[in-house]
């Protein structure tokens, strides 16, 4: 497999790969606004980049980067039609910017400092940094802030069904490992307990 571009970000004048990519989950909620890909590279399948910046305590689009012909001038009519201000309010959740996530988020590096961007509809709430307990202690709150939601309910039983031989707690298990993700998917709505 292809090692795949990254999307990057600036935090205090330090350039960061991010393991996620938020343009194509914008472009999964607002299908409409994608442009179609025209050009095909096994080291960007998602057909573009994108790079922020935190600029003013706000998560701005420094630029997006379309393959193909116009792509320069495709990424900018993107802006210009969906981001005029170049502010990126459709993200809420948290953004890993350590150098210890690996290709795939590691969160099991006892020697790593875990480091996030907390952002709410684009605006820059917190920077954390944690080491290896802080940070397995942050994700427990996370995740009994989450089971107050229903979508810990459905995740459960989906994951019950499919593991249907397995205890209660491995079931919790598999939900804590994956608790930043989910955190992202329902930032707002924990936002509001």
């Amino acid at each position: 497999m292809t090692w795949q571009i990254r999307d990057t970000i600036i935090f205090n004048g330090i350039k960061y790969d991010l393991n996620q990519n938020l343009l194509d989950n914008y472009f999964q909620e607002f299908k409409k606004n994608r442009p179609e890909i025209n050009v095909i590279d096994t080291a960007c399948w998602r057909g573009h980049t994108i790079h922020f910046i935190i600029q003013n305590d706000e998560l701005k689009i420094k630029n997006i980067n379309w393959l193909g012909e116009n792509g320069k001038l495709i990424g900018q009519n993107l802006i210009k039609d969906y981001f005029p201000n170049r502010k990126f309010e459709w993200f809420s959740g948290f953004l890993r910017i350590d150098d210890f996530k690996g290709d795939y988020d590691n969160e099991k590096n006892e020697n790593a400092i875990y480091e996030f961007l907390e952002i709410n509809c684009g605006n820059l709430i917190n920077h954390w940094k944690f080491d290896f307990s802080e940070f397995s202690e942050f994700k427990n709150i996370l995740f009994e802030e989450f089971k107050k939601l229903e979508e810990y309910d459905s995740i459960f039983f989906d994951l019950k069904n499919s593991h249907s031989k397995e205890k209660h707690s491995f079931i919790e298990n598999l939900i804590l490992q994956e608790i930043i993700s989910l955190t992202n998917e329902n930032y707002l709505k924990l936002k509001k307990t």
